[in-house]
């Protein structure tokens, strides 16, 4: 099954400077999960926390950038991915993104690296389907 993490209706609990990385840590994320394309085909949406991580980053941070996410982009190894991040994904070379909160906030990080991988398991209490 095919899985991606949806920027909006996801929430930011933190964001932790480690030595030259920036992690965002969603508590939780929107996953979508399809035998197709996530977000776009049928399939299921589930809550679970999931790490964002830069790797010899700089960002800026406008106004409060923690909470819901409005929208985003991330762009890895040449990729653009609007609001629906693949996961697992690991990509070397530069990446950036910007995340919009629901707050008004705005993080903007550039990077030479970029990794998206689940931290925890799916919340049991929370499952939708959808349908495309």
């Amino acid at each position: 099954m095919n899985t991606g993490v949806e920027l909006h209706d996801s929430r930011v609990a933190d964001v932790v400077r480690e030595g030259d990385d920036l992690r965002i840590l969603f508590r939780p994320a929107y996953v979508h999960r399809s035998d197709g394309v996530p977000g776009s085909d049928s399939g299921w949406g589930f809550l679970q926390p999931v790490e964002f991580r830069f790797q010899d980053a700089t960002c800026s941070a406008m106004g409060e950038c923690l909470g819901a996410v409005s929208d985003g982009v991330v762009v890895a190894a040449g990729v653009e991915y609007s609001n629906l991040v693949p996961m697992p994904l690991a990509a070397d070379g530069t990446a950036s993104a910007r995340i919009e909160f629901a707050s008004g906030g705005i993080l903007i990080v550039s990077a030479e690296g970029f990794s998206c991988a689940a931290t925890g398991e799916p919340d049991p209490n929370f499952k939708e389907r959808y349908e495309a």
